[in-house]
């Protein structure tokens, strides 16, 4: 029993500790004479709202999620096997990519920067702890690797909107490739979530090996910030489990 428990770890670990990396270009600004050439109505208007400044990676950093701010959760930085690069992540329909990296844990677009934490519930002591099950009711935890990634001018709507292109165009699934190990994507379904300005959230079905895993995928923009969650439970890698609710909560209560 112990080595696949610490099997389905390693797994769980590979699918949702990939840390969110940008890859999709915003726009850049026009210089000289931008305004000519344009009517009355094509002309910015001098009420509209300015955009919401980017956070520096300090600012996102005392944003990020810290220890004691999640109750029954163990908030740390994220270790060295715990995320992985851009070039790691490829996958058989670019139209999914978006979903793919984030559900990786990397960050897409064109961040100005960027922080991510690991939090991981703490498991319920077991009555007996002489059990067989002892060992496995500690695997009984849900890993969530959360990611903020801040962006220019509309960076984190633009990357907002090719999320949920992605979730809609992939629902049927794709494969994904992750140093070199392939993954297939069964099923993409939506969530029902609502959090900051804009949130939407997917569970993720995938198999690996014979091996079924369930994953949820949970992006949530509060201004220029995009907040994103790549949970599963360690120790029931094939059953659905619900988004980390009081994760996304306190994080989204962070960024005000």
């Amino acid at each position: 029993m112990r080595r696949t428990v610490l099997r389905r770890s390693a797994v769980a670990t590979s699918l949702v500790s990939l840390a969110l990396l940008a890859t999709a270009c915003v726009g850049g600004q026009e210089s000289g004479d931008e305004g000519k050439g344009k009517t009355v109505s094509e002309q910015p208007s001098a009420s509209a709202p300015a955009a919401a400044k980017a956070l520096t990676a300090a600012e996102l950093e005392k944003a990020a999620l810290a220890q004691g701010d999640v109750k029954g959760h163990k908030v740390t930085p994220p270790g060295a096997g715990d995320v992985f690069d851009a070039k790691d992540v490829a996958v058989d329909n670019p139209a999914c990519e978006p979903l793919a990296h984030t559900g990786s844990g990397l960050s897409y677009g064109t961040p100005v920067a960027g922080v991510q934490r690991k939090v991981v519930s703490e498991p319920e002591k077991p009555a007996d702890t002489t059990s067989p099950d002892a060992l496995a009711a500690g695997f009984n935890v849900t890993m969530t690797m959360v990611a903020l990634s801040s962006y220019e001018a509309t960076g984190a709507e633009d990357v907002f909107d090719a999320l949920t292109g992605a979730g809609d165009a992939c629902a049927g699934g794709f494969t994904i490739t992750t140093k070199g190990e392939k993954q297939k994507v069964t099923k993409v379904e939506k969530a029902s979530i609502t959090a900051g300005e804009e949130a939407a959230a997917w569970t993720v079905t995938s198999e690996q090996g014979g091996t079924a895993m369930v994953t949820t995928i949970t992006v949530v923009r509060q201004g220029s910030t995009l907040a994103s969650f790549s949970s599963a439970n360690l120790g029931a890698l094939d059953k659905p489990s619900p988004l980390p609710k009081a994760v996304i909560d306190a994080q989204v209560a962070k960024l005000g």
